[in-house]
């Protein structure tokens, strides 16, 4: 049950969409004392005893139920608790569930997405962010300390330990947004480069197989600069027509490939975002 008092059944969980939907102002001479008109604390409190599908079809036929049935379709707890949490799998407990969508974006929630080790939902900007940390996938020597190491750097992704790669001669590093729902993103890259030379590696992004990027690296055009700060980088556009028609869970994987037979070393990888270009902002205030 929402904020409103209205409940979602199952069947209506699953097949709830957010469309925006415009309020009706009614055009006439009655004014706010008539006696007809139902009271928007009366017509509340009558939510309470309706189902979320019971209030769908009141409204296309009174004005005043299908207002409150808009209105509260932009709640941003109803849309957090019956649209985000089933579709991303997200683990929330009560205490992080926030009234409103600008209480969320000014506290940055940040969601663990559940049976997808590193994964996360982040709030930030107006816009839902996808956090994957590098330190919880798997590639070719990552377990051994000759090779690899993780350490605890400022700005790091959740304050989560990032990989560090001491020395190698071979370089598969590759990591996944899974679960991840057709649209328009923004794709960057959380790393430092205290010694990695320019076009050392060969860096892909594929959309559900498909390799949609394809570049050396790194280079100044994805954020090069030697450093040991970890700052975002820039590395491409993603499409909604990119993801594949005919699946039902979709893949954005970054893969890198050892370029050269020589050996490799100061590369600080903490993982990538995967920003949506949606403004929630626009819908929810």
């Amino acid at each position: 049950m929402g904020s409103n008092g209205i409940k979602m059944e199952d069947n209506e969980i699953k097949n709830f969409e957010f469309y925006r939907t415009h309020l009706i102002t009614r055009i006439g001479r009655f004014g706010p004392n008539t006696k007809w008109k139902l009271k928007q604390i009366l017509t509340n409190y009558v939510c309470e005893f309706l189902s979320y599908n019971d209030m769908k079809i009141i409204g296309n036929i009174n004005i005043i139920f299908r207002n409150i049935y808009v209105n509260y379709s932009y709640k941003w707890e109803p849309y957090l608790i019956y649209v985000l949490k089933p579709r991303y799998n997200l683990e929330i407990s009560e205490k992080e569930i926030d009234y409103n969508f600008s209480e969320a974006n000014k506290l940055k929630r940040t969601y663990k997405i559940k049976n997808d080790e590193g994964l996360y939902l982040l709030i930030e900007n107006n816009s839902l962010n996808f956090i994957k940390l590098a330190n919880s996938s798997k590639w070719a020597w990552k377990n051994d300390i000759n090779y690899w190491v993780l350490k605890d750097l400022p700005n790091a992704y959740l304050n989560q330990s990032t990989p560090i790669l001491e020395h190698v001669f071979f370089c598969d590093v590759n990591f996944s947004f899974n679960k991840i729902i057709p649209s328009n993103y923004s794709l960057y890259l959380h790393q430092a480069f205290p010694k990695l030379k320019e076009n050392s590696l060969n860096l892909k992004i594929l959309v559900d197989g498909i390799k949609v990027f394809n570049s050396d690296y790194p280079n100044k055009e994805t954020g090069y600069k030697k450093g040991k700060d970890l700052k975002e980088c820039y590395i491409c556009d993603i499409k909604n027509s990119d993801f594949a028609l005919n699946k039902k869970e979709h893949e954005v994987k970054v893969q890198f490939m050892h370029k050269h037979l020589y050996g490799i070393s100061g590369w600080y990888i903490d993982g990538g975002k995967l920003v949506e270009k949606r403004d929630l902002d626009l819908y929810f205030n």
